[in-house]
Parts: C-alpha cells; structure tokens; sequence
C-alpha cells in the first residue's frame, strides 16, 4: 500500500517485489542478475521505525528513499568507491524528500525516520553519508517539490487523505467513533481509498462491530490483499467465533511473511 501511494504522484505503475526478511533491521533496494528488482525489509524494524514516527511517514519515507536508489539506476551498477556510495544515497534521499511533500507530510515528517537511524558522526569511511549532508537532500528534495505547485491552483478543500490521516490521529487517542467517521469521510471522497477501509475496518473491531470490519476488510482485500489485513479480518472471525474462517484469514497472513499471522495460525488452526 505504501509503495503504491508512493508512485501514485509520480503516475509510474509498480514495478517492484516487496520481500520481507527478518533480522536485517534494514531496508535495502537489489536488482539481482535476473533484472527483478526488489526492496527487501524487515518488518520488525519498518515498524519500530512506524512507532518512533508519526503517521506511518517514517517507513514511507524508508520506502521512497529505496525506490529513488531503483529509479535513479544505483541498483544496476556497484562501487566500492566512498565517494560514490554517498552520491547515491544523497540522491536517493533527494527523492524520499521530494515524494513526501507529493504525499501530505510536513518536513519534519520527511526528515523523522532518518533522524531515527542517522548519525552526524565522521563519515569518511562509512558507506552512509553524515545525517547533516541526509537532511540537507531530503530537504532539497521536498523543497523542489513544493517549488512546482501551482499556488493559485491549490485546491484547498479538505481532501481524503487528510480525512484518513485525522482517522489515523483519533484511533491513536483511542477516539474510535471518530476515527470510523473520519474514515467514512474518505471514503466517500474517494471510494477505492484501501488505507481508509483498513482503519475504518480496525476502527470497528475496536468498537465490538466485528461484522462491519470484515465487510471493510473485505473490500480492502479485493483491492490489495496484504498480511495484516488478513490478519485483522481474522481477529473479526475469530471475535465472532467463525475459527475456520479465523484460520484461513491467519495462515494466508503468515503465508504472506507475517509473523503474528504464523502465532494466530498455530493457535488457531489446531
């Protein structure tokens, strides 16, 4: 779902293969010999980033920097040059900066994960350059993209994605009517909105509506059938005492990679 909000601005389609693999505390862009290219996480990690960060930006922003690296062809070609290695990190945070103002965050939004995982210590001999010289990009980036709108074009009515983002902050504040309204909202605005069915969807399971979040599960599913999902819907049927239902929503989230999906699974399906 990131991936695809990401390149939605852009109007590129997506031509990636999200791998999870656990225990890398990273996200990494690979094209292999095939040509295939892959951005390969950990989700333990693009979580723990997710929880440092607010709204999700701080994984998106992880995601954009890996995609810049693929479509700025770094992936194609290898170095063991230093100076080259930054260059190529430098650009592709130059593009995370410019996608995150495409998206709706704010520079301080932009620049949070890279907060979290960057250093200004001595870079010489590191194939990361320093956080000073990682913010400065990110902010020339999202600056070029501010420096294209149309100011007497802004639409300034309130949009989805801020509905859905307003959703976001009153199901943190455990405010989960509200959260399903603004939800709603979005929808409305944009009715094949797979984030917004998600939180509406949690939003419900949060207030006993069990039927009404699989029913938003389900169309979220229908539009892109992801690991949590599955594992959300599952904690519905489960809610509801529908276990078979239950077990397949888990093991399809576990086969997808997702750990809790795997626990749920073994719990469950017994």
């Amino acid at each position: 779902d990131a991936v695809d909000r990401i390149l939605k601005p852009l109007g590129l389609p997506r031509k990636f293969i999200l791998v999870p693999c656990s225990n890398i505390k990273n996200a990494v862009a690979v094209t292999p010999a095939d040509g295939i290219r892959y951005i390969v996480y950990d989700n333990n990690f693009m979580e723990s980033i997710d929880k440092s960060s607010t709204k999700e930006w701080g994984s998106i922003s992880i995601l954009a920097h890996e995609i810049g690296h693929h479509l700025c062809g770094h992936t194609l070609t290898h170095t063991a040059n230093i100076e080259e290695q930054h260059k190529k990190e430098l650009e592709a945070d130059e593009f995370s900066g410019f996608v995150m103002f495409k998206l709706g965050a704010t520079i301080d939004q932009a620049t949070e994960a890279i907060r979290l995982i960057a250093s200004d210590n001595d870079d010489a001999y590191s194939t990361h350059p320093r956080l000073s010289k990682r913010l400065l990009a990110i902010k020339n980036g999202y600056n070029n993209a501010k420096a294209q709108e149309p100011v007497s074009d802004i639409d300034y009515a309130p949009s989805a994605e801020k509905y859905f983002n307003d959703g976001i902050e009153f199901y943190k504040a455990n405010m989960f009517e509200e959260a399903r309204n603004s939800a709603s909202t979005a929808i409305n605005l944009m009715p094949n909105y797979t984030d917004a069915y998600k939180l509406r969807g949690a939003a419900n399971n949060q207030l006993k509506d069990f039927s009404g979040a699989i029913a938003d599960y389900d169309l979220a599913i229908q539009m892109n059938p992801t690991s949590t999902t599955y594992y959300n819907r599952g904690i519905a049927y489960r809610n509801l005492h529908d276990y078979p239902s239950a077990c397949l929503d888990f093991s399809n989230s576990c086969s997808l990679g997702y750990s809790k999906g795997c626990e749920m699974a073994r719990d469950s399906c017994d």
